[in-house]
């Protein structure tokens, strides 16, 4: 896995495990791997809600209360996360083009305050 993950690193454009398995193995497997790469960011992204299910002993009705809770931080973060990518395709013509999409989008649309927040601290 070390060794195609580098090859993979080889690749200056976007999707290098996809564009090296393309390239190697033929349009299926680099298929197969996108999509792998795309359900391992899912399970980082939406990692950690059973971590919200440990004080359910001091909820009242953890029966009602905890599913409403779990559906509801789903929802929002998978709001958040869809938000932002079609905030990301909408500004940008060519958002694979850039090592900070959301970056380059907030710069394009001139946020002052959320230039402030997510842009990259500046060299001295």
């Amino acid at each position: 896995m070390a060794c195609f993950a580098e090859v993979g690193s080889r690749f200056r454009a976007a999707g290098g495990p996809y564009l090296y398995a393309r390239e190697a193995f033929g349009r299926f497997a680099g298929i197969e791997i996108a999509w792998l790469d795309a359900v391992l960011v899912q399970v980082f992204a939406f990692g950690g809600f059973e971590a919200a299910l440990i004080p359910v002993g001091e909820v009242k009705d953890p029966r009602r209360d905890v599913p409403f809770s779990l559906f509801t931080a789903l929802i929002v973060t998978t709001l958040l996360y869809t938000l932002i990518q079609v905030v990301v395709m909408g500004v940008l013509a060519a958002p694979q083009r850039t090592d900070r999409p959301l970056t380059a989008a907030i710069a394009l649309v001139n946020w002052l305050w959320a230039r402030r927040r997510f842009a990259p601290p500046r060299a001295n």
